[in-house]
């Protein structure tokens, strides 16, 4: 019995020996720095400004540009508006842009509203931001010039009194902002913004009775309430 004692004993304290010396053998690895790294190089985000440098990138290809829009415009005479504009690239994301636009209320000339006809010209510098190569962001600022007559009936208390005019001439500035949308060559556009005007040159072509002149005023400033139109880039 003594010796089955010792012979058991010895085994154990061989078996104990031989487990110590074949995991203390075991190369040390560096798992969780590794698993980290792993984790870092597949899930790694660019910087904020590595993608700022992506997107200027991605906008290169801006260069002349042609557009056509119509739209909204409320001040104290509401009217519909059309235009046209072409522009060139000053940097990757500037470019400086010339505007036609022509406003007209529909309706009949009255007494205490005129009704207007005006065109303007507008050159402005436009900064674009781009949110992803298919839409930008971008804003509008420049110099809003015009010309233009607005029609009211001379005395609507006195049938066939008929229709009197004023020609005005105005200086003041624009500002816009909008979203664009579309491939590098088609993109359209929806954009808002506000005007001002300040009355350089008015004329009218007849003493005016019953109207009370309400255009002669130093300033007045103009809603863009909404703008749709389609921009070419060549």
């Amino acid at each position: 019995m003594l010796r089955l004692s010792l012979l058991l004993i010895v085994l154990g304290c061989g078996i104990d020996g031989l487990h110590a010396h074949e995991l203390g053998h075991f190369p040390a690895k560096p798992r969780a720095a590794n698993l980290f790294k792993a984790q870092a190089e597949s899930g790694s985000d660019k910087s904020a400004e590595e993608q700022s440098k992506a997107l200027i990138e991605a906008s290169q290809w801006r260069s002349l540009n042609a557009e056509i829009w119509g739209g909204i415009v409320a001040s104290k005479h509401t009217t519909f508006s059309a235009g046209l504009g072409f522009g060139f690239k000053l940097m990757s994301n500037i470019s400086l842009n010339f505007r036609l636009e022509y406003n007209q209320e529909l309706g009949t000339a009255r007494s205490y509203r005129p009704q207007v006809r005006a065109a303007y010209f507008e050159p402005t510098v436009r900064f674009h931001f781009d949110f992803d190569p298919m839409i930008a962001f971008y804003t509008d600022h420049g110099l809003s010039a015009s010309a233009g007559y607005y029609y009211y009936q001379v005395d609507e208390r006195i049938t066939g009194s008929g229709v009197g005019k004023v020609f005005m001439l105005t200086l003041g500035t624009v500002h816009t902002a909008g979203l664009e949308f579309g491939d590098d060559f088609t993109r359209g556009f929806i954009e808002t913004g506000l005007r001002t005007n300040f009355a350089l040159i008015q004329s009218a072509d007849r003493p005016v009775r019953g109207f009370q002149d309400n255009l002669r005023e130093d300033g007045r400033f103009q809603w863009l309430v909404f703008r749709a139109g389609l921009r070419l880039y060549f």
